[in-house]
Protein backbone atom coordinates (compact mmCIF):
# COMPACT_ATOMS: atom_id res chain seq x y z
CA UNK A 1 0.00 0.00 0.00
CA UNK A 2 2.87 2.37 0.85
CA UNK A 3 4.44 1.56 -2.52
CA UNK A 4 1.21 2.51 -4.30
CA UNK A 5 1.06 5.94 -2.66
CA UNK A 6 4.78 6.53 -3.21
CA UNK A 7 4.14 5.97 -6.92
CA UNK A 8 1.28 8.49 -6.79
CA UNK A 9 3.58 11.10 -5.18
CA UNK A 10 6.23 10.41 -7.84
CA UNK A 11 3.57 10.88 -10.52
CA UNK A 12 2.59 14.26 -9.03
CA UNK A 13 6.25 15.34 -8.87
CA UNK A 14 6.74 14.25 -12.49
CA UNK A 15 3.65 16.23 -13.52
CA UNK A 16 4.97 19.33 -11.75
CA UNK A 17 8.39 18.82 -13.32
CA UNK A 18 6.84 18.47 -16.80
CA UNK A 19 4.70 21.58 -16.27
CA UNK A 20 7.63 23.67 -15.06
CA UNK A 21 9.97 22.67 -17.88
CA UNK A 22 10.55 25.44 -20.35
CA UNK A 23 10.59 23.02 -23.29
CA UNK A 24 9.15 19.58 -23.89
CA UNK A 25 11.41 17.05 -22.30
CA UNK A 26 10.72 13.35 -22.50
CA UNK A 27 12.13 12.39 -19.09
CA UNK A 28 9.39 13.95 -16.92
CA UNK A 29 6.68 12.62 -19.24
CA UNK A 30 8.16 9.10 -19.16
CA UNK A 31 8.39 9.25 -15.37
CA UNK A 32 4.79 10.50 -15.17
CA UNK A 33 3.43 7.70 -17.41
CA UNK A 34 5.46 5.00 -15.62
CA UNK A 35 4.36 6.22 -12.19
CA UNK A 36 0.68 6.33 -13.16
CA UNK A 37 0.92 2.87 -14.72
CA UNK A 38 2.58 1.44 -11.60
CA UNK A 39 -0.03 3.11 -9.37
CA UNK A 40 -2.92 1.68 -11.41
CA UNK A 41 -1.28 -1.78 -11.48
CA UNK A 42 -0.83 -1.92 -7.71
CA UNK A 43 -4.30 -0.49 -7.10
CA UNK A 44 -5.94 -3.17 -9.24
CA UNK A 45 -3.78 -5.87 -7.69
CA UNK A 46 -4.85 -4.74 -4.23
CA UNK A 47 -8.55 -4.70 -5.18
CA UNK A 48 -8.29 -8.12 -6.87
CA UNK A 49 -6.50 -9.60 -3.84
CA UNK A 50 -9.14 -8.25 -1.46
CA UNK A 51 -11.93 -9.67 -3.65
CA UNK A 52 -10.18 -13.04 -3.85
CA UNK A 53 -9.85 -13.17 -0.05
CA UNK A 54 -13.48 -12.15 0.34
CA UNK A 55 -14.62 -14.83 -2.12
CA UNK A 56 -12.60 -17.61 -0.48
CA UNK A 57 -13.85 -16.65 2.97
CA UNK A 58 -17.48 -16.45 1.85
CA UNK A 59 -17.66 -20.02 0.44
CA UNK A 60 -18.52 -22.57 3.13
CA UNK A 61 -16.26 -25.66 3.27
CA UNK A 62 -19.11 -28.07 2.43
CA UNK A 63 -19.87 -26.10 -0.74
CA UNK A 64 -16.20 -26.23 -1.77
CA UNK A 65 -16.20 -29.98 -1.15
CA UNK A 66 -19.36 -30.47 -3.23
CA UNK A 67 -17.93 -28.39 -6.06
CA UNK A 68 -14.76 -30.51 -6.08
CA UNK A 69 -16.82 -33.71 -5.99
CA UNK A 70 -19.00 -32.49 -8.87
CA UNK A 71 -15.90 -31.78 -10.98
CA UNK A 72 -14.76 -35.33 -10.22
CA UNK A 73 -18.23 -36.59 -11.19
CA UNK A 74 -18.06 -34.79 -14.56
CA UNK A 75 -14.68 -36.39 -15.23
CA UNK A 76 -15.89 -39.84 -14.19
CA UNK A 77 -19.15 -39.76 -16.13
CA UNK A 78 -19.00 -37.01 -18.76
CA UNK A 79 -21.93 -36.25 -21.04
CA UNK A 80 -19.71 -37.06 -24.01
CA UNK A 81 -18.88 -40.69 -23.10
CA UNK A 82 -21.30 -43.46 -22.27
CA UNK A 83 -24.11 -40.95 -21.73
CA UNK A 84 -23.82 -39.71 -25.33
CA UNK A 85 -23.71 -43.33 -26.51
CA UNK A 86 -26.95 -44.12 -24.64
CA UNK A 87 -28.61 -41.03 -26.14
CA UNK A 88 -27.69 -41.77 -29.73
CA UNK A 89 -27.24 -45.54 -30.18
CA UNK A 90 -29.38 -48.66 -29.81
CA UNK A 91 -28.59 -51.26 -27.18
CA UNK A 92 -30.16 -53.94 -29.36
CA UNK A 93 -26.64 -54.27 -30.72
CA UNK A 94 -24.23 -55.16 -31.69
CA UNK A 95 -22.40 -52.48 -29.72
CA UNK A 96 -18.88 -52.33 -28.37
CA UNK A 97 -18.84 -53.41 -24.76
CA UNK A 98 -16.26 -50.72 -23.95
CA UNK A 99 -18.87 -48.05 -24.72
CA UNK A 100 -20.35 -48.80 -21.28
CA UNK A 101 -17.00 -48.56 -19.45
CA UNK A 102 -17.85 -45.19 -17.87
CA UNK A 103 -21.04 -46.67 -16.43
CA UNK A 104 -19.25 -49.67 -14.95
CA UNK A 105 -16.58 -47.41 -13.47
CA UNK A 106 -19.24 -45.17 -11.95
CA UNK A 107 -21.10 -48.16 -10.48
CA UNK A 108 -17.92 -49.50 -8.91
CA UNK A 109 -16.45 -46.23 -7.60
CA UNK A 110 -19.41 -44.04 -6.68
CA UNK A 111 -21.29 -46.39 -4.36
CA UNK A 112 -19.50 -45.34 -1.17
CA UNK A 113 -19.43 -42.62 1.47
CA UNK A 114 -16.46 -40.80 -0.07
CA UNK A 115 -18.60 -39.98 -3.10
CA UNK A 116 -21.58 -38.56 -1.22
CA UNK A 117 -22.54 -34.91 -1.68
CA UNK A 118 -23.17 -32.78 1.41
CA UNK A 119 -26.15 -31.29 -0.41
CA UNK A 120 -29.01 -33.73 0.23
CA UNK A 121 -30.78 -33.08 -3.07
CA UNK A 122 -27.60 -33.68 -5.08
CA UNK A 123 -26.82 -36.83 -3.15
CA UNK A 124 -30.34 -38.15 -3.72
CA UNK A 125 -29.85 -37.55 -7.45
CA UNK A 126 -26.47 -39.33 -7.29
CA UNK A 127 -28.08 -42.35 -5.61
CA UNK A 128 -30.93 -42.37 -8.14
CA UNK A 129 -28.43 -42.26 -11.00
CA UNK A 130 -26.42 -45.06 -9.42
CA UNK A 131 -29.60 -47.16 -9.11
CA UNK A 132 -30.53 -46.56 -12.75
CA UNK A 133 -27.03 -47.48 -13.89
CA UNK A 134 -27.10 -50.68 -11.83
CA UNK A 135 -30.49 -51.54 -13.35
CA UNK A 136 -29.26 -50.91 -16.91
CA UNK A 137 -26.06 -52.92 -16.45
CA UNK A 138 -28.11 -55.78 -14.96
CA UNK A 139 -30.35 -55.74 -18.04
CA UNK A 140 -27.33 -55.67 -20.36
CA UNK A 141 -25.93 -58.73 -18.57
CA UNK A 142 -29.26 -60.57 -18.68
CA UNK A 143 -30.42 -59.57 -22.17
CA UNK A 144 -27.28 -59.41 -24.34
CA UNK A 145 -24.65 -61.93 -25.34
CA UNK A 146 -21.07 -61.40 -26.42
CA UNK A 147 -20.61 -61.48 -30.20
CA UNK A 148 -17.70 -61.02 -32.57
CA UNK A 149 -14.38 -62.78 -32.90
CA UNK A 150 -13.02 -61.47 -29.59
CA UNK A 151 -16.37 -61.12 -27.82
CA UNK A 152 -15.80 -57.36 -27.69
CA UNK A 153 -19.33 -56.63 -28.90
CA UNK A 154 -22.66 -57.35 -27.24
CA UNK A 155 -26.12 -57.77 -28.74
CA UNK A 156 -29.58 -59.01 -27.89
CA UNK A 157 -29.43 -62.54 -29.35
CA UNK A 158 -30.72 -62.32 -32.93
CA UNK A 159 -32.14 -65.86 -32.59
CA UNK A 160 -34.72 -64.49 -30.18
CA UNK A 161 -36.16 -62.40 -33.00
CA UNK A 162 -37.36 -65.52 -34.83
CA UNK A 163 -37.76 -68.02 -31.98
CA UNK A 164 -38.90 -65.75 -29.14
CA UNK A 165 -40.16 -62.50 -30.69
CA UNK A 166 -41.87 -61.29 -27.49
CA UNK A 167 -38.73 -61.87 -25.44
CA UNK A 168 -36.67 -60.07 -28.08
CA UNK A 169 -39.01 -57.05 -28.19
CA UNK A 170 -39.32 -56.91 -24.39
CA UNK A 171 -35.54 -57.05 -23.96
CA UNK A 172 -34.99 -54.20 -26.40
CA UNK A 173 -37.78 -52.10 -24.87
CA UNK A 174 -36.42 -52.65 -21.35
CA UNK A 175 -32.86 -51.78 -22.43
CA UNK A 176 -33.95 -48.58 -24.16
CA UNK A 177 -36.17 -47.51 -21.25
CA UNK A 178 -33.33 -48.12 -18.77
CA UNK A 179 -30.88 -46.24 -21.01
CA UNK A 180 -33.28 -43.29 -21.23
CA UNK A 181 -33.62 -43.28 -17.43
CA UNK A 182 -29.83 -43.20 -16.97
CA UNK A 183 -29.52 -40.26 -19.36
CA UNK A 184 -32.40 -38.43 -17.68
CA UNK A 185 -30.99 -38.96 -14.17
CA UNK A 186 -27.52 -37.91 -15.29
CA UNK A 187 -28.78 -34.71 -16.86
CA UNK A 188 -30.94 -33.96 -13.80
CA UNK A 189 -27.90 -34.24 -11.55
CA UNK A 190 -25.81 -32.01 -13.83
CA UNK A 191 -28.54 -29.35 -14.01
CA UNK A 192 -29.16 -29.40 -10.25
CA UNK A 193 -25.43 -29.19 -9.48
CA UNK A 194 -24.95 -26.27 -11.85
CA UNK A 195 -27.80 -24.44 -10.12
CA UNK A 196 -27.07 -25.39 -6.50
CA UNK A 197 -23.25 -25.18 -6.68
CA UNK A 198 -23.03 -22.26 -9.16
CA UNK A 199 -20.58 -24.12 -11.40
Amino acid sequence: MLLKYTELIIALIAAAWAASASSWEWEPLALLVASIAAFVYHDRKEVHGAQKNLDSEAIPPHLKADRALFLHFRNSLPSTGAIQFLKSESLAGPFEDKRLRDLRGFKNKWDNAEREFHDKELDQLRRSLLGEIQKLLGLVTASTWPVGADNEYSAVPPEWKGDLPDKYDNAISALHAAADSVVEQHQSLVRAAKHRLAV
